[in-house]
């Protein structure tokens, strides 16, 4: 329904942005918000939300207070890589991850990347080059991906990837 929710511990639900039509719209508050297709969701330390909002091809932030804004990415689906914020191009993202210095990875699923946007906004690829296939023990920016979507990050800074095509569970060690 194109919604970002929040479900409490005692199971409450309640709407945090989007108001249900496919769209996009920025800057609003709340459910005045609109999005394209939702897809991954992290939270960081602060309570910013973070959604990768995949047919808009954008990163979105938003805040505890519910402001709704885009930290990457111009809706083309492309690549575009080691620019700033909405200058940046995804094809189809859809995994978020966030760590505790407020870097955003991202699942790049189309492109076959890991990307990562740091806290100023600077976005640059962790891991793949963009070949749809299976290359593992490479370098990070020589691996190969296929369709990567699912992505969580551990304490060390490893970042692990359902790689979707390859049917696989990759570890990423940048």
């Amino acid at each position: 329904n194109r919604r970002v929710r929040k479900v409490t511990a005692v199971g409450a639900v309640t709407t945090l942005a989007g108001d249900g039509p496919a769209a996009f719209l920025d800057n609003p508050l709340g459910t005045s918000a609109r999005f394209s297709s939702p897809r991954g969701v992290a939270v960081d330390l602060a309570g910013n939300v973070y959604v990768a909002d995949e047919f808009s091809a954008r990163i979105r932030k938003v805040t505890a207070g519910g402001a709704v804004s885009t930290l990457a990415g111009d809706g083309t689906q492309a690549f575009l890589d080691h620019v700033t914020g909405t200058s940046a191009r995804f094809n189809h993202p859809i995994g978020v991850a966030v760590d505790a210095a407020g870097n955003v990875f991202v699942a790049d699923a189309n492109n076959n990347r890991i990307r990562k946007v740091t806290a100023a906004g600077a976005v640059t690829t962790v891991a793949g080059d963009g070949t749809a296939s299976f290359l593992d023990n490479a370098t990070c920016t020589s691996a190969w991906f296929n369709s990567p979507q699912g992505i969580a990050l551990d304490a060390a800074g490893n970042i692990y990837v359902g790689d979707l095509g390859n049917s696989r569970i990759r570890k990423v060690t940048p």
